[in-house]
């Protein structure tokens, strides 16, 4: 198991890589006021975006991290005190461990020179116009069918498979409407030499638009 380090640059190189072609997870670097640099990691499509922006982003920029010798800690009884009214909000120190909670849907804070991070969690995935589709009905498994959006088709495969293995390329097709596909697959399981040849296919296609 990877402790997390105290350069902020080692763990988002960590991240970036466990994440590499996954275009469902946000990275998101900015400084505070201090010059403190600061990550947030969650997924597209599972955690709920304005809990986020309301109650994360707006005060950190306005307000900047606590003081205290623990500053993750002091973060952390901050959240649950006064800005996130949320079920839990808890420190990890293993990499492995945080990866895991971001691909449950859990939001990921790091501050640089601290050695542990903040999860908060923010799950707020789609669930109520997911149907069973009609003309495919099963008798075993799961009801649920993808529908037009593409972030709640995303998030419906990652709600089955967490695992960081689990890949999800981005490609836009359609000169006018630029429209997004993501090719989805399991590194490791999936044969590469089949992967690029989808991969050429997708890039090679050329139409005004895909509906």
């Amino acid at each position: 198991m990877s402790e997390i380090s105290r350069s902020i640059e080692v763990n988002e190189a960590f991240l970036k890589d466990q994440f590499r072609d996954c275009s469902d997870v946000v990275i998101r670097s900015f400084m505070l006021k201090d010059e403190t640099k600061l990550i947030l990691v969650y997924l597209d499509g599972m955690t709920r975006l304005q809990s986020i922006e309301d109650n994360v982003l707006k005060p950190l920029i306005f307000s900047g991290l606590p003081q205290g010798m623990d500053r993750i800690q002091s973060l952390a009884d901050m959240f649950s005190q006064e800005w996130i009214p949320l079920t839990d909000v808890k420190t990890d120190c293993t990499l492995q461990d945080l990866v895991q909670h971001i691909l449950q849907g859990s939001l990921g804070i790091l501050v640089d020179d601290a050695a542990t991070a903040l999860i908060a969690q923010v799950q707020g995935f789609e669930t109520r116009s997911i149907q069973e589709p009609r003309k495919e009905a099963t008798l075993r498994g799961s009801k649920e069918g993808f529908v037009e959006n593409i972030r709640t088709n995303t998030t419906l495969i990652r709600r089955r498979i967490v695992h960081s293995h689990l890949k999800m390329e981005s490609f836009t097709v359609g000169t006018y409407t630029q429209t997004e596909v993501v090719l989805t697959y399991l590194k490791g399981l999936a044969d590469e030499k089949v992967l690029m040849e989808v991969r050429d296919k997708l890039n090679a296609i050329e139409l005004e638009g895909v509906l």
